[in-house]
């Protein structure tokens, strides 16, 4: 039978009228279209509101993003089509269409059809409708130059609508076969909506490679508009074979429909088409699995040759010919020296590269290319060189490098796959633009591609580099150092790079780009981007010489200190999204550096929207020092400061002056490279930066949790925020103080060694820069440099060379590299006088504090304190502070006003955190004749002796009992979207987190009003039905009588009154509305969180137990007496239950007292001084 269009729109017309009838139609695009609206305004909102303040967020950016943000619109659609398909038969029957329809000239084939593209066509078109309108408003935004607002990438808009619709075709005729086959509506709808789940279960939690093979919902994608595409590889095919099985399932349920309209021609053409999408499908299913196969292959061939002695590299000048989008030809001649006998010379060399002839000596060899290492048939003793000459050409393959990926972002789920933001390709050979990073291993590289990340075997190999690049006349090329232009022909241009320093690898990256440049220092400096991306070079224009002034000062600075920038030139290169930024191996650490170049990526600073701080009618940088250039090139270090995806420019600069000139080898070389290259990062620019592609994992929580600390006005750096947030972590302080640095073995938990490098690192090279001071310390990183250039060192080299220097690191440092003992500081209370004014008459405050290092391992420290009239508040520190094992020191501080808030900042200790102090506040009427003290001198203080024995929450004697299940991780929800974090566990129990509420088993918290001896913590629990018990054991060393006392601190002390006090000032701050109903509002909610009521108390002595009675509604900070008792000498235990009449019980510590003469008398030990008072004096301080 002929199918006849005309019919066909006649039934899709009727079923569009029909449709458009129906509210759940308008409930379900309401809906789809909201959920779509809300994931585009909130990507909008930050990125227009805070794109500007980190090249981390400003990746966020709508315009190449459509792919996530359309997904979820297109799941409710799906869902939608189950309610509108589902009674495709029976909407007919109920509304006695059946006999008219069944009466009709038309077949089955142009009914269902019909069906079909009416029911398309109503669900597609809200989604043409809502991304046109989205294109609109961007289009509009970037016309008017409004502070928010892009035009989303075409190429990637036309790529998801063609999916989008593929999508719903396909679904519309599952439901459609489902209800000619089921024809209960109950019975299709329940099916087709378990089907949906599943398509929705598995795309967010299945990993990301079988979503391409068992899903029907578009690809999620990053677009580019440097090399923009519609579609990712191999998913035209999958669409394709997607319309085919629709048209299979239509004319199955053809075939089956109940009306009969003398067609007979239903299955066969079925299956015609369905083995036409199996073989599509099938296709496409083994071109994607052999694919994703190809890096295991050559894993294993690597894995396998891993350990195999391979030559040294001294050289390699050639020509490198680029041709657009065709193939690259390489003639290189390499020059390679052998430490130890070699049987054969193995390199690896990308597999797309094909070579044509290898010559050793002038002498033609044999060769053999397969799986990205290439063996070179050469035998050379110990000790011998060798030249050999290649000749290969062909395109590289874009997935091959970085073989031994810890994280494998393909076998993750959409749930954490937030890597992708950083790219997936290695390299890219595109008609329009080239990048070839070391990775690609596009040039020979010494040994196999694994290990990737470990010094101890695999360093990094240095050696000379002369050569020559051509490419087509009107294309510009970023490489190592300065750019030699050589010649132009008709239709090329012949570059040259050789630079004077050794590099450890050669990145290159050409297209037609566009340049800006200035000289500083004698560098050149330039920035390659795109013709499109013109906008926010232009806007920083007035920045120009301020920022030459910037960078040459800087890079001047470090001449004079002995470490010269070692190229003529660095270059900013701008690439695209789909580039991969991060590395493999264990550390899989920021690739977006290289030697002389550095990464710029599309999405970071050339779409951020600056003109936000500096529109035109921006006027708050007038009254600024420096006016407007000097607040765009403070802009521009916050910028690239912040960026913690692995583009953070001082940390990048920083790799050349060092890392790319020498590296350690041998024990603990992942450690030393670690403190230097950190170290080198803050003499150069006095900044830190923190990259872990394994914490991106939640990365969307976290650019979260960093844009709302933004937003509150956080005065910590971005970096700070993130150092803090992933080395607070009680595992990795396990870690640190369980294992030496140079016993860490990385692949042991990667994540977590990266962050114990950090937080043990940042500590060292902290204090060597502050503790040497910069010029010594300087001195040692230049001098390390100088001698070791091109070569590799040890730690014992490190250590000879600063004695030669007359560095002594033993008393900053200790055995830093084999010892994991940490420094653990106690402070007594600060003293205040006014002494006499000085000479202009202005009044003086000396304040003294004592400090102890109550451990053998030296330590550094340092005061931060707060003063200044109340108006003009301001913060300063004191110098560091050396202080020996097991010694004291007083330090001393001179101000013209009372200080009123002290904390001690430890470098690196086991007090984990900053410590408050107390302060005796100074009479000031009074002046005292004393010499002025400022800085530090030896001291004798120490604990006084006391007779009481305390148990606190992190001592042995402390325990929990509960039948509940310890959570590993808890569903989050807020600023940057939803996802799981992970649970830490803190000595035996779970970290608290305060963003969860009360926890429903015993967990453990810090809080500096907290008992304890270094670390200040307390244990707590929801209230409960007495189901959970902490336990304090005590081993009593006599019998007698004890007065028992139990510790609460400030937060959750205070009685009755307290919560009365709060809870009226959030009443009154609701009546006043706006921001103080807000304040208002978290405080009533903090009140009820923090609300302590009546303990049930059990001490157990001796066989006996007797309960003991504690309101915490009446208890005060600090000690709060419980009784006396008369005990046996042996074991005490006091159980406290989670029945509470509160909302949280809390288990800080407790204070056994004898009070009898004798018992005082025997005491010898010494313990922190009592927080009662000093509750009260840090209460007044606050």
């Amino acid at each position: 039978m002929k199918i006849r269009f005309p019919m066909i729109m006649a039934v899709a017309r009727a079923e569009i009228r029909s449709t458009r009838r129906l509210a759940r139609y308008w409930l379900f695009t309401v809906l789809a279209l909201f959920t779509c609206v809300a994931m585009f305004v909130q990507y909008t909102f930050l990125h227009g509101v805070a794109s500007y303040q980190t090249a981390t967020l400003s990746a966020m950016s709508p315009r190449y993003l459509m792919a996530s943000t359309g997904l979820f619109m297109t799941m409710v659609f799906v869902a939608g089509l189950v309610f509108l398909a589902f009674d495709v038969r029976a909407r007919d029957v109920r509304d006695r269409m059946t006999e008219i329809l069944d009466s009709r000239p038309f077949s089955n084939t142009e009914l269902l059809l019909g069906k079909t593209f009416g029911i398309v066509f109503m669900i597609w078109l809200p989604v043409v409708l809502i991304t046109v309108a989205f294109q609109m408003f961007g289009t509009i935004a970037h016309l008017i130059e409004l502070p928010m607002g892009d035009a989303i990438e075409p190429w990637s808009l036309a790529g998801f609508l063609v999916a989008t619709l593929t999508t719903i075709t396909l679904w519309s005729a599952v439901i459609i076969l489902l209800s000619v086959i089921l024809k209960h509506r109950l019975l299709v709808a329940i099916v087709g909506f378990g089907l949906a789940a599943l398509q929705f279960w598995t795309t967010m939690n299945m990993p990301i490679y079988l979503h391409g093979l068992i899903t029907v919902l578009p690809l999620m994608d990053v677009a580019s508009d440097l090399i923009p595409n519609s579609f990712p590889e191999g998913e035209p095919i999958r669409l394709l074979g997607h319309w085919f099985l629709a048209g299979a399932l239509l004319a199955f349920a053809v075939a089956l429909h109940p009306r009969r309209d003398g067609e007979s021609f239903g299955y066969a053409s079925g299956m015609g088409l369905l083995v036409i999408a199996g073989g599509l499908l099938g296709y496409h299913c083994f071109d994607f699995l052999s694919r994703l196969e190809q890096p295991n292959t050559w894993r294993a061939a690597h894995e396998a040759r891993k350990a195999e002695p391979f030559g040294d590299m001294q050289s390699i000048t050639g020509v490198l010919t680029i041709a657009r989008g065709d193939s690259l030809a390489l003639d290189l001649t390499i020059e390679v020296k052998a430490d130890e006998p070699l049987k054969s010379l193995l390199f690896t060399l990308n597999p797309g590269i094909e070579i044509s002839q290898i010559e050793i000596n002038g002498n033609d060899t044999e060769w053999h290319h397969e799986n990205g290492l290439l063996e070179v048939s050469h035998s050379m003793p110990a000790n011998t060189a060798a030249s050999v000459h290649i000749t290969a050409a062909g395109t590289p393959h874009e997935n091959f490098g970085y073989l031994d990926t810890y994280f494998n972002l393909l076998h993750a789920s959409a749930m954490k796959s937030q890597l992708a933001i950083l790219g997936m390709q290695t390299s890219i050979f595109h008609k329009d633009y080239v990048a070839m990073p070391p990775g690609a291993h596009w040039l020979p590289s010494t040994g196999t591609d694994v290990p990737q990340s470990d010094p101890r075997s695999h360093p990094y190999d240095y050696y000379q580099l002369d050569l020559e690049v051509v490419v087509p006349g009107d294309w510009l090329v970023a490489g190592p150092g300065i750019r030699e232009q050589l010649s132009i022909d008709d239709d090329s241009v012949h570059y040259r790079f050789n630079p004077d320093a050794p590099v450890p690898h050669v990145g290159l990256f050409a297209s037609e780009f566009e340049r800006r440049s200035f000289q500083a220092a004698g560098v050149t400096f330039e920035v390659l981007y795109s013709p499109d991306h013109e906008k926010n070079f232009t806007l920083f224009e007035p920045a120009a010489e301020k920022l030459e002034e910037v960078v040459g000062e800087m890079f001047t600075n470090a001449k004079n200190r002995g470490i010269p920038y070692p190229y003529d030139a660095f270059t900013f290169v701008e690439t695209p999204n789909t580039l991969r930024g991060y590395g493999g191996g264990w550390r899989m650490d920021t690739v977006q550096t290289m030697p002389g170049v550095m990464m710029l990526r599309e999405n970071s600073f050339p779409v951020a929207r600056f003109e936000r701080p500096f529109g035109p009618d921006a006027t708050w940088y007038k009254d600024q020092e420096g006016g407007l250039a000097g607040a765009q090139v403070e802009a521009l270090q916050r910028f690239f400061e912040r960026d913690f995806s692995g583009g953070n420019i001082f940390t990048g600069v920083a790799r050349n002056f060092f890392t790319f000139q020498t590296s350690a080898v041998g024990e603990g070389a992942h450690a030393v490279n670690f403190v230097l290259e950190d170290l080198t990062t803050y003499l150069l620019s006095k900044k830190r930066g923190y990259f872990s592609a394994h914490e991106f994992e939640s990365a969307n929580i976290i650019g979260g949790q960093v844009f709302a600390s933004i937003m509150f006005g956080n005065t910590q750096s971005i970096t700070e925020i993130l150092i803090e947030n992933v080395t607070s972590r009680a595992s990795v302080w396990d870690r640190a103080l369980g294992t030496p640095l140079a016993m860490l073995e990385p692949n042991e938990d990667p994540a977590q060694v990266l962050n114990v490098l950090t937080l043990k690192g940042q500590a060292i090279s902290q204090s060597l820069s502050t503790g040497l001071g910069f010029e010594d310390a300087s001195k040692l990183v230049g001098a390390l440099v100088e001698r070791y250039r091109g070569r590799h060192f040890n730690a014992n080299d490190l250590h000879a060379l600063a004695d030669e220097l007359e560095l002594d690191l033993a008393p900053l440092l200790g055995d830093w590299l084999h010892d994991t003992a940490l420094p653990g500081f106690l402070v007594s209370a600060a003293d205040a006088v006014r002494i006499t004014d000085n000479d202009q008459g202005r009044p003086r405050y000396q304040t003294t504090v004592h400090l102890r290092n109550d451990e053998p391992a030296p330590g550094l420290a340092n005061f931060s304190y707060q003063w200044g009239q109340r108006k003009t508040m301001r913060w300063d520190g004191t110098e560091p502070v050396r202080v020996p094992g097991n010694s004291s020191v007083e330090v001393g501080v001179v101000t013209s006003t009372p200080i009123r808030q002290m904390y001690l900042q430890p470098y690196l200790s086991l007090n984990r955190v900053n410590v408050p102090i107390q302060i005796n506040r100074p009479d000031s009427k009074t002046q005292v004749d004393i010499e002025p003290f400022v800085g530090s001198k030896p001291s004798d203080w120490q604990l006084p002796i006391t007779n009481d024995i305390i148990i606190d929450d992190l001592d042995e004697g402390f325990l929990v009992q509960s039948d509940h299940e310890v959570p590993t991780e808890r569903a989050y929800q807020g600023p940057g979207g939803f996802g799981t974090v992970k649970l830490d566990m803190d000595q035996g129990l779970p970290e608290h987190r305060a963003m969860f509420g009360n926890p429903q088993v015993w967990s453990r918290a810090s809080n500096d009003r907290s008992w304890g001896k270094y670390r200040r913590t307390h244990a707590l629990v929801s209230s409960g039905e007495g189901n959970q018990l902490a336990v304090f054991e005590v081993d009593l060393p006599h019998a007698g009588r004890w007065r028992l006392a139990y510790h609460l601190s400030r937060q959750f002390a205070g009685g009755m009154e307290k919560q009365r006090r709060i809870k009226r000032h959030a009443e009154k701050g609701s009546k006043k509305g706006g921001g103080d109903s807000e304040r208002a509002r978290r405080a009533s909610f903090i009140a009820d969180q923090n609300m302590v009521g009546e303990f049930l108390m059990t001490l157990a002595t001796n066989g006996e137990s007797r309960d003991i009675e504690f309101d915490a509604n009446f208890a005060v900070p600090g000690w709060n007496d419980l009784g006396e008792f008369d005990l046996t000498a042996g074991t005490t235990r006091l159980e406290i239950s989670n029945a509470n009449t509160g909302t949280v019980v809390v288990a800080d510590a407790i204070r056994w007292r004898p009070t009898s003469q004798n018992a005082r008398q025997k005491s010898t030990h010494r313990l922190p001084q009592s927080w009662e008072h000093q509750e009260t004096r840090l209460a007044r301080n606050d």
